[in-house]
């Protein structure tokens, strides 16, 4: 045996010879407050897809005050997500469908 693995045995023997000092393993032990899970967000109602969103629109109209390499990643990135289905034209132009 490795020893982390005999190191494991011999806290899993001592645990189970005294159960008062490390614990029981019955099935009477339940957690009281069980950790809510977080509702996720869908991908394209995040913050920084929004973010990103807006950049877009902002670059085809040609007003974006960013650089031109940092415009190009932008408008790469969407198109990415647009072709893998992450998001829909919808999200980019609501009105037009």
């Amino acid at each position: 045996m490795k020893m982390n693995q005999h190191l494991a045995a011999m806290m899993m023997m001592a645990a189970m010879s005294d159960p008062e000092k490390y614990g029981s393993f019955n099935e009477d032990t339940k957690i009281k407050n069980p950790i809510q899970k977080k509702k996720l967000t869908p991908f394209n109602k995040q913050q920084g897809v929004l973010n990103m969103i807006n950049d877009y629109k902002l670059i085809k109209r040609g007003k974006s005050k960013k650089g031109i390499y940092k415009q190009n990643r932008i408008k790469n990135k969407i198109n990415e997500w647009l072709e893998s289905g992450m998001i829909k034209n919808e999200d980019i132009n609501p009105n037009n469908p």
